[in-house]
């Protein structure tokens, strides 16, 4: 999986404009951000890369870039 596909991902369930996102920003006072997001973002990753995060995991994230090292290895740039 590539990180403009991610910030894709996260601009889509957050309802912010395509293209928007440096890869800097919080997650908490992104859009429409919220658990029900962070669910389908689960999803999204499961379904289309295999990835399996752990729900706990992702309720610790607040920033973007703590959602890439999550992803960590999985990442292809």
């Amino acid at each position: 999986m590539k990180r403009a596909e991610i910030l894709a991902i996260v601009e889509d369930l957050a309802g912010v404009e395509e293209g928007s996102l440096t890869g800097e920003e919080a997650l908490a006072g992104l859009g429409e951000w919220d658990s029900l997001a962070r669910a389908e973002f689960r999803v999204a990753v499961a379904e289309s890369w295999g990835v399996r995060l752990s729900g706990v995991d992702l309720e610790k994230v607040s920033t973007i870039p703590q959602l890439m090292a999550l992803l960590g290895d999985h990442l292809d740039g």
